[in-house]
């Protein structure tokens, strides 16, 4: 038996009753087959889509737990398209590129890649690339390049794109978690005035514990919308999207001039029959003019009408747990 085949017959199969019956298969490379099925166990809860296609490799534990959800990446590719129609550019317009400077396992990148004519995947993880680089095919992308490269020394000799999509690792050299944006790598705020001149536009994946109050003055001016994103009431991760000027003037008074759009975003677990995954959504503008109370999104169909709050956001600072207590008792 091939390990091939070894993987196809036994990927329902518990690894760890696997792996007692390892000297039952000599010509079977073991480790490699025990990870394959462990991943595309965990790709059919967390990838229902990639775990429906044969021929997907799967990288280490870490990166599977690491990577982006399918509920989560979609929701990425959502947001990448209203941007370019925003931009008057359209979807996959023969001028539109993007670049994911962090691009580990690839999920996020395999969703937004869809969006743009041409579309650049970054990793310093050599590993990565080239599972990255069979897999992309695979899933039916052919309009991505894949550069194995530190996301720094990418970004300098970069074109210009339409976006760039950076997820910094949120861990120290110690393995400990990190949350401050200065704390990850590679150091957006350092990089700040470069990302911003090479892409009309920049999307920041960070920790769904992080002070994004605080995020959008490190950032200087740039925020324009935060997406605090939930699947099924757990808050998963944090959206920065960027398109303003770096401000020179004092990073507090150079923040919130324009005002930024927050979206507290509820998305359902499970795909509907159609792939599609509902939501529920409310989002309101801090700073400008006025500060706008939360709306409902009309284009959205909530599953109930009862708007589902995504409730781990609530941690995030004192105003967001009072603002969605308002929100609750104006919608329910």
């Amino acid at each position: 038996m091939t390990t091939s085949e070894f993987i196809l017959q036994h990927r329902l199969s518990n690894p760890r009753d696997l792996a007692l019956q390892a000297r039952r298969y000599p010509d079977v490379d073991m480790p490699y087959a025990l990870n394959q099925i462990q991943g595309w166990q965990t790709a059919r809860q967390k990838l229902p889509s990639w775990a429906s296609c044969d021929g997907v490799v799967y990288p280490p534990h870490l990166n599977m737990e690491q990577c982006s959800s399918e509920p989560t990446a979609r929701y990425k590719q959502e947001v990448a398209l209203r941007w370019l129609k925003k931009l008057g550019v359209g979807h996959g317009g023969a001028t539109t590129s993007m670049a994911d400077l962090t691009g580990g396992f690839g999920v996020d990148f395999s969703f937004t890649s869809r969006c743009f004519a041409s579309a650049t995947y970054v990793e310093r993880n050599s590993s990565l690339c080239d599972v990255v680089s069979g897999n992309l095919p695979r899933l039916g992308i052919s309009n991505a390049n894949v550069v194995c490269a530190e996301a720094e020394d990418s970004l300098a000799t970069m074109p210009q794109q339409t976006m760039l999509f950076l997820d910094p690792a949120r861990r120290d050299e110690h393995g400990a978690k990190t949350v401050l944006i200065a704390d990850c790598t590679p150091d957006v705020c350092r990089l700040l005035p470069q990302l911003m001149s090479k892409a009309r536009f920049v999307m920041l994946k960070l920790s769904p514990m992080l002070d994004w109050h605080k995020a959008i003055a490190d950032l200087k001016g740039t925020v324009d919308e935060v997406h605090i994103v939930s699947v099924g009431g757990e808050c998963k991760e944090l959206l920065l999207v960027l398109a303003g000027k770096v401000s020179v003037s004092s990073v507090d008074s150079g923040s919130l001039e324009n005002g930024v759009r927050v979206y507290c975003v509820d998305i359902m677990p499970k795909a509907e029959a159609d792939g599609e995954y509902k939501r529920s959504e409310f989002c309101y503008t801090i700073g400008g003019a006025a500060d706008n109370p939360p709306t409902l999104n009309p284009q959205l169909s909530t599953l109930n009408s009862q708007l589902s709050i995504p409730l781990r956001a609530q941690r995030l600072n004192n105003e967001g747990r009072m603002l969605c207590r308002t929100v609750a008792s104006i919608w329910c």
